[in-house]
């Protein structure tokens, strides 16, 4: 109990604002005090800002309303989240057994051929790839339609900036190209041999890199799977897999899936904790309170990038498992 007094004390210098009552309202569900917990939800609601914060209001305003047995007011909480976006969203439209996403059926007038995509693949042959993001970029006033959905093959990484600043992240162009599947036999490949859905190594790459193979972080973690060099060498020895250039797509997608694998093996199967581990490290998944919920592990993770982290690959990997056909679920048994 002085835990959480220690806590509602910290929240509360940040004066009246969303992260303040929500978080209150959090530390009210933990202590088991749904009402207390409903009403500074309400509180929360009045300070939201987009779509996200009134998703994650309504999202837990659906939890107590249920647990409290309020089943009509917790239906409409869930149905008003479900029409937002977002990881929320998304989980709202999953309990309501409907469709995560819809990609639009376009059809495209002028520039059939995509002249400047073509242009743009030539540069990409010949093996300038930084080059042709460039070129692409400079030339953003000439990008059509048909070119964004040409290059999405040639690299999807570019297509999808290009759909944003061009034609903006609601756009119709932008929600056709946003969840793509490049490198599909070699993503395939590794889940048949590491027995990971190829949903989970999708979310994963689409958050580490937008599918970009040179890419390279601020902690010097490379390629489409974001490697740390050391961690590459890790799971190599590992698995007995020769490594020769990290930056290479069939090496990066192995050794990060054997990661996956690693993580999710060690945490029985836990699939939070092991899409958590994968951002932040093991050691410090291990160190903070283990919330069997999962949702409220979620909000507890006391890193902001760790905690936004795994709320956007499990929204991604929610779309790609229904993309690829596949069940998703929260958690899933260790391989055998």
């Amino acid at each position: 109990a002085g835990d959480y007094r220690r806590a509602r004390k910290y929240i509360s210098v940040s004066g009246e604002n969303f992260r303040r009552f929500f978080y209150s309202a959090i530390l009210s569900v933990i202590e088991g005090k749904l009402l207390l917990a409903y009403e500074d939800l309400s509180l929360a609601e009045r300070y939201a800002r987009g779509n996200f914060e009134r998703a994650r209001v309504y999202f837990w305003k659906y939890r107590i309303l249920r647990a409290l047995g309020r089943k009509e007011l917790a239906f409409y909480y869930l149905r008003k989240c479900a029409d937002l976006s977002g990881f929320y969203a998304t989980v709202a439209k999953m309990y309501l057994k409907e469709k995560l996403y819809s990609e639009p059926t376009l059809v495209v007038k002028g520039n059939p051929g995509g002249r400047v995509a073509k242009e743009l693949r030539a540069v990409r042959e010949l093996g300038f790839l930084h080059y042709m993001r460039l070129e692409a970029f400079r030339r953003i006033e000439e990008i059509t339609p048909e070119d964004v959905f040409e290059l999405v093959r040639v690299d999807p990484h570019t297509a999808i900036k290009l759909a944003v600043r061009k034609f903006g992240a609601n756009s119709d162009i932008y929600r056709a190209i946003a969840y793509p599947t490049p490198f599909r036999v070699i993503v395939k490949r590794a889940s048949r041999r590491y027995g990971v859905p190829e949903a989970l190594i999708y979310a994963v790459m689409r958050q580490e890199s937008l599918f970009d193979p040179i890419a390279i972080s601020r902690s010097d973690a490379k390629g489409l799977m974001q490697l740390l060099d050391s961690t590459a060498r890790w799971q190599a020895e590992r698995i007995g897999y020769e490594l020769r250039d990290v930056f290479d797509p069939e090496t990066n997608v192995f050794l990060g899936t054997a990661y996956l694998r690693f993580l999710i093996d060690l945490w029985d199967g836990d699939l939070v904790r092991a899409i958590a581990s994968y951002n932040a490290g093991q050691g410090a998944v291990s160190r903070w309170v283990d919330y069997r919920d999962d949702f409220l592990f979620i909000e507890t993770i006391p890193y902001d990038e760790t905690r936004n982290y795994v709320r956007r690959v499990l929204w991604f990997y929610y779309i790609y498992a229904e993309k690829l056909s596949f069940r998703a679920v929260l958690s899933f048994p260790p391989a055998r």
